[in-house]
């Protein structure tokens, strides 16, 4: 099965299953005080998976909406604007993952 063809939840509780057994996930979870590798693993797919539909949104309507529209309308700037909540969006799931905040220097 895809993940196309999962419902979010169904998504999610797939993603968080493959985590669970990882490495990474196990290891992070033995180093923390705070959090167990279900929670991690929950975590981190619950991220993928808004991060997945923040990239779908941006590939399948804003970019293409983007490209069909008069650059000089005020319906350019709107646009833009959606698409910089989109990337926010994201950016705000990569530094707020346990799992994945070692890609950020901050």
């Amino acid at each position: 099965m895809t993940d196309t063809e999962l419902s979010g939840a169904e998504l999610r509780r797939s993603i968080t299953a493959v985590l669970r057994l990882s490495p990474r996930v196990i290891r992070m979870a033995a180093g923390a005080t705070d959090a167990d590798a279900e929670e991690v693993a929950s975590e981190a797919a619950d991220s993928l998976v808004d991060i997945r539909n923040s990239a779908e949104l941006l590939r399948i309507q804003l970019v293409p909406k983007l490209l069909a529209m008069n650059p000089g309308g005020e319906e350019c700037d709107e646009v833009l604007d959606d698409i910089a909540e989109e990337l926010r969006h994201i950016h705000y799931h990569i530094l707020n993952t346990k799992l994945f905040s070692y890609i950020v220097v901050k």
